[in-house]
Parts: C-alpha cells; structure tokens; sequence
C-alpha cells in the first residue's frame, strides 16, 4: 500500500465522520470533539471506529481498554429512565388529583 500524505489521511477521516454523524462536512475539523461537538456516542462510536480500523488498518486496542473514559453505552442511561418514569407517575397522580 502506498504511503498516504497527513492531508489526504486527515481528508479520509473527516469524510468518514461527516458520513456516520450525517453532518455537513464544514462542522468537522481536526479539533471536533465526537461526543461533545456531534453527539457520536454508543454503538454509533463503535461503528466509526471500526470503520477507521478498516480503511486504515489502525490498532484500536489501547482504545478498546479505555473506552468507557471516552464514550457511553448506546441508549439512554438507566439513572435517566428511572427519572423520567417518577416524573410520568407524579405527573400522573397530580393530573388525578385535578380532575377528581
């Protein structure tokens, strides 16, 4: 394989970003944050990774082991659905109470 300039891997990158956050190619630098900046976050982390290890061949080990330091699970956290169910039931029983 033929050696890659910074500009063309910098390129590749961007372009693989822009296409899993679906965003416009201008929202993307080197200094965009994945997480804070485009909400890439979960499964949707692990797949853009996974396709920089493809079209880059890059050993993501080092990341693998420190994931969690960096990005969440998929979905909503559990702390989060329990809030949202005690707010559905209060607002439940405050609606019962107005219309009794």
């Amino acid at each position: 394989m033929a050696a890659m300039s910074a500009e063309n891997v910098e390129a590749q990158v961007i372009e693989l970003v822009v296409k899993m956050a679906n965003v416009p190619p201008q929202r993307v630098t080197l200094t965009t944050r994945l997480l804070d900046d485009l909400g890439i976050d979960g499964d949707d982390a692990v797949e853009l990774f996974h396709g920089v290890h493809e079209r880059f061949g890059t050993d993501l080990t080092q990341l693998y082991e420190k994931w969690s330091e960096h990005f969440g699970p998929e979905g909503m956290p559990l702390s989060a659905g329990l809030v949202i169910i005690a707010a559905g039931f209060a607002g439940g029983v405050v609606f019962a109470l107005l219309n009794a």
